[in-house]
């Protein structure tokens, strides 16, 4: 893998499972940007910050703390 730049990267390979979590975290947070873009929902960016953190913080904190 590669890092910054086109330089190998350095240091352990993050895990797998680790790799599957930030997919899905970004994937939520995508979907909720751009229904909030989109006009599906309305709420202002404070909102969507805390319904995001509301709901994927406590699923990704066991996973880091793992770590």
């Amino acid at each position: 893998m590669r890092g910054q730049g086109g330089a190998p990267r350095r240091g352990p390979r993050p895990s797998p499972a680790l790799d599957r979590l930030v997919l899905c975290v970004v994937g939520a947070f995508l979907a909720l940007l751009r229904a909030w873009v989109d006009g599906d929902i309305s709420a202002t960016p404070a909102e969507l910050d805390a319904t995001f953190r509301t709901a994927v913080i406590p699923g990704v904190r066991p996973m880091l703390v793992q770590r």
